[in-house]
């Protein structure tokens, strides 16, 4: 903290602030000493322009109360400075001066300038394209022809706007963080009817590329903070908007990342997710609660801090679930779903037998329909043999690491380390299984890779039922399949 002190005191303390050591211990007791505002210099500056003109205190008071939307707080103070100080317009003869712009009419001109930006694929805007996100913000608010030629004059000196070093005659806003927020802030002003333009307006913005993960949270922030909205609805708004493109594109990523933030700790009463694909770790940390997705595919994801109640998954595909001791399940229901991996990340552990897997899903809370094979009414799976379980060892092993050793193998395995090198490694090279590679180091052991891809790999153990040599057998069939 002393360090960051004087950093602050070295960059900042020529500016015309009374004891600025008094605004630090200020600023320090509302929020944290390792918070942004006093760690990210872009947010300091901003922190100190305030200061310089106005008492601390409101501005603070306002910070300490916001929460996880600190930021949007604290642009606002910045813009209320520069609404009711520097952009003022005199009517008549001078004799009245009134705030060109309200603090909202300035937030929605700078989301304006931040969707041309997006909509144009640049982080800058050239003196046409700002004239066209006058236009648009114009569209409604409805100024005269004098207000509309006041802001052009004025946005090129706004408080969070510069000039651009990446093109003549152009502007960027001050700092990238201030790009995202009023990009999601600008979709969020548009989602505002829900209307049939609406979904247009989102689809239109949706579909040019990932939002990035700043975008988004302000997004979300946006529209938490308005009360007129209600939050299931335009739950239901994105849901109809990804209805709009293919599963694989911008626009579907871009609502399942929304749609899922927005689903935590929302009560739902059975609401219907169909058709979606999430981002990795989606999952993670999140409160979900009576929800039902529908043909939903969910990459890999922890369930780190997750809690999923009276919710069913019909039809998923999971790519890999990790469980942690914070993992919390009640009454969910999977039917006709696909975990292709479960890892116990606690227990450093993975699992890919369907039965196993199954049976741990179920010890954790998830119900699941017992398929109707002859392998399920048999009574027991069959057992790994000890060649196969030995194998199974040394592939969890690649999930942390591209190569392994003989030294390792022989850690790993125990007493069943030498039989390994000696009977299973050998099969495993000829049939593609594991390379051999050069070994860089000052021993004389070998080292391996991985010949084949893990999904090839545990498709032949599912299929081997328990089996080392069915196992083989099912990789020279993938193989040959491969090369026909």
């Amino acid at each position: 903290n002393e360090k960051i002190y004087d950093n602050y005191k070295h960059f900042f303390g020529n500016l015309t602030i009374k004891n600025i050591e008094t605004l630090y211990q200020k600023v320090c007791e509302r929020l944290e000493p390792n918070h942004a505002l006093l760690t990210r210099a872009i947010l300091v500056k901003r922190l100190l322009d305030i200061a310089q003109d106005s008492t601390i205190d409101m501005p603070l008071e306002k910070l300490d109360k916001s929460g996880t939307d600190f930021f949007s707080v604290f642009v606002r103070n910045i813009i209320e400075r520069e609404a009711n100080e520097k952009w003022l317009d005199r009517v008549g003869q001078g004799e009245f001066i009134s705030p060109l712009l309200t603090v909202e009419e300035h937030c929605e001109l700078l989301s304006s300038v931040a969707l041309t930006m997006w909509g144009s694929k640049v982080e800058y805007l050239t003196n046409d394209h700002l004239e066209l996100a006058i236009e648009l913000f114009n569209e409604d608010m409805r100024k005269n022809s004098h207000q509309i030629q006041q802001i052009q004059k004025r946005i090129l000196g706004h408080a969070l706007l510069v000039l651009s070093q990446s093109a003549a005659n152009a502007v960027q806003f001050d700092h990238d963080e201030f790009r995202l927020f009023f990009l999601g802030e600008g979709i969020a002003q548009q989602i505002r009817l829900m209307d049939k333009r609406a979904k247009a307006d989102i689809w239109g913005v949706f579909r040019r590329g990932i939002l990035p993960l700043q975008a988004q949270q302000a997004l979300i922030r946006a529209i938490s903070r308005n009360n007129k909205l209600n939050r299931l609805q335009v739950v239901q708004f994105f849901l109809d908007v990804a209805t709009m493109d293919v599963q694989a594109s911008y626009t579907q990523h871009n609502c399942s990342d929304v749609v899922i933030h927005m689903l935590s700790e929302l009560e739902c009463d059975g609401l219907e997710v169909k058709n979606m694909a999430f981002g990795s770790d989606a999952l993670r940390d999140k409160k979900l609660s009576g929800i039902n997705f529908i043909d939903c595919y969910f990459p890999s994801s922890s369930l780190e801090l997750t809690n999923i109640n009276k919710c069913k998954f019909i039809n998923c595909n999971f790519d890999k679930l990790s469980l942690f001791n914070s993992t919390t399940i009640e009454q969910v229901k999977l039917d006709n779903c696909k975990v292709e991996s479960l890892e116990l990340k606690d227990q450093d552990y993975q699992l890919w037998m369907p039965s196993d897997i199954q049976a741990q899903l179920q010890k954790i809370g998830f119900s699941a329909p017992i398929p109707e094979t002859s392998e399920s009414t048999s009574g027991s799976d069959p057992e790994l043999d000890q060649n196969l379980r030995d194998m199974d060892k040394i592939l969890r092993y690649f999930m942390r690491s591209t190569h392994i050793g003989e030294n390792v193998i022989l850690i790993k395995l125990g007493h069943r380390g030498k039989e390994f090198i000696e009977y299973s490694l050998p099969k495993l090279i000829d049939y593609g299984v594991l390379e051999e590679i050069d070994n860089r180091g000052g021993t004389n052991q070998r080292r391996f890779r991985l010949g084949i891809s893990l999904r090839i790999i545990h498709e032949a153990i599912t299929l081997a039922k328990g089996s080392f040599e069915n196992f083989l057998e099912h990789i020279t069939n993938h193989s040959d399949t491969q090369s026909s």
